[in-house]
């Protein structure tokens, strides 16, 4: 937890560092509008709830710089407390003078997650939605990017919403129940109490289902891309690393399909990241040479992968590095490195700019130095991936105690058991539940948590 109290007002940089067009300054507090005649410039116009104010502030002695506030007053705000976004052109060094300016007045600079701490503690977001956050920020492909923001949105606390309302209900209808002397118990319903348990169950195996579908998604293998133009080595390094033969050919278009296979990992790292699996696809750039080579180019622009390795000709002369991929983290591979290098002097400018790796499918030597890039690479990765999987752990085992627990409520309400045995089942779920959207949550698990979110979320 940050030093301050939660009341505090932080700000941060809600837009990407650098110069732009527009950057936007986040700032939340307890109070803030009311108190922002002190924090804003002499006169500003103090706006109604969500609407924006336009004008010129006064920088740098007597420089004016275009601004727009947006004032979102408390509880109608991302963070429940009061927020107001400052809308200004991404100059580096203004920027860095609004920061100066609203330190000095009593404000401090946000931590960590400390926006989406805030959301969670005034109720604006759950312990699940706010994992989500993280979720989707750290997505690589568009189903991981759906699945989170199905969490975001709310999706699972529904499924849960649902589930505790019948467990309170049945829990209810068997405390009533209890309060009766012995013998006057009859008009207590245990099929009522039945109903209920089935409708918290079925809502709960719906919940698992979508968290274990994520988890497949996030589980699954590593996926590394060979992308090149056509004839660029990529299949013969495909099987190179693989042991898969391919076929190869100097016909442009050749490779029509996709080859993707398992590429084995040193023993060192193989418990600490996901399998790799290598895809080579059809050569990028120029004219497809058939239909059935411009088909597979099109399919290509649908897969979804989590690194690229950029393989270009050593022996090329006319070579250029591949432009307008997908936006992943890539590594550039020249390739035929055994033979002389023809390639011209501004693509080897180039090449020099970025991290690249010559390497020979004849020289299998040479593969180490890929290999161990590729180890750092997924390391990397993995970091950024375990946060996803310990939420989506977490969520499962939750999910599963629950419906352990009512698997045995129920199992002594058909047994006819001591009904007291019953309400404890259905108050451990409820627990359980609970637990997992925040309500009951130890202070080291948040810690954890927001401190692995940017600055400004």
């Amino acid at each position: 937890m940050p030093a301050n109290s939660p009341a505090d007002g932080i700000f941060a940089l809600a837009t990407a560092t650098g110069a732009a067009p527009r950057a936007v300054i986040r700032v939340s507090g307890t109070n803030l509008c009311g108190d922002a005649p002190r924090w804003l410039p002499r006169g500003w116009p103090i706006s109604a709830d969500q609407n924006a104010v336009a004008g010129n502030w006064l920088w740098f002695g007597d420089c004016r710089i275009p601004v727009a506030t947006l004032f979102f007053s408390a509880p109608r705000s991302a963070t429940g407390e009061d927020v107001v976004e400052l809308h200004l052109p991404a100059s580096p060094p203004l920027v860095e003078e609004i920061f100066t300016h609203l330190q000095n007045q009593g404000l401090r600079a946000a931590v960590a997650g400390e926006f989406t701490r805030r959301a969670f503690l005034n109720g604006k977001l759950d312990l699940a939605q706010a994992e989500a956050v993280l979720d989707l920020i750290h997505s690589k492909n568009a189903q991981q990017a759906v699945a989170a923001a199905a969490v975001l949105g709310g999706g699972l606390g529904r499924k849960l919403q649902i589930a505790r309302a019948a467990l309170v209900h049945g829990l209810v209808q068997l405390e009533a129940g209890l309060d009766f002397e012995e013998g006057d118990s009859q008009d207590l319903s245990p099929a009522e109490v039945g109903a209920a348990l089935s409708s918290a169950k079925n809502a709960i195996a719906r919940g698992k289902l979508g968290e274990q579908q994520r988890w497949v998604e996030q589980a699954e293998q590593w996926r590394i891309a060979l992308v090149g133009a056509p004839n660029a080595g990529k299949t013969s390094l495909f099987g190179a690393i693989t042991g898969q033969a391919a076929l190869i050919s100097d016909i442009a278009g050749t490779t029509r399909d996709r080859l993707q296979a398992v590429w084995p990992q040193p023993a060192e790292i193989r418990h600490q990241t996901r399998p790799w699996l290598l895809c080579d696809l059809p050569g990028v750039g120029g004219e497809a040479v058939d239909p059935r080579d411009a088909a597979a180019r099109q399919r290509l622009q649908d897969d979804q992968f989590d690194f690229q390795l950029c393989v270009i000709d050593s022996a090329d002369a006319r070579a250029q590095l591949t432009t307008g991929l997908p936006d992943v983290p890539r590594l550039v591979v020249v390739s035929k490195c055994d033979l002389p290098c023809q390639l011209p002097e501004t693509v080897l400018q180039e090449i020099h700019q970025q991290t690249a790796i010559w390497v020979s499918a004849e020289q299998p030597a040479s593969l180490t130095a890929l290999t161990d890039a590729v180890v750092v690479a997924s390391i990397q990765a993995e970091q950024q991936h375990a946060c996803t999987l310990r939420s989506v752990d977490r969520h499962c085992r939750a999910l599963e105690q629950a419906h352990e627990c009512l698997n045995q409520a129920q199992k002594w309400l058909q047994t006819g058991g001591n009904q007291d045995l019953v309400a404890e089942e259905i108050r451990a779920a409820l627990m359980t539940l609970a637990e997992l959207v925040g309500e009951f949550t130890p202070e080291d698990l948040l810690d954890q948590l927001f401190g692995e979110f940017c600055v400004g979320k």
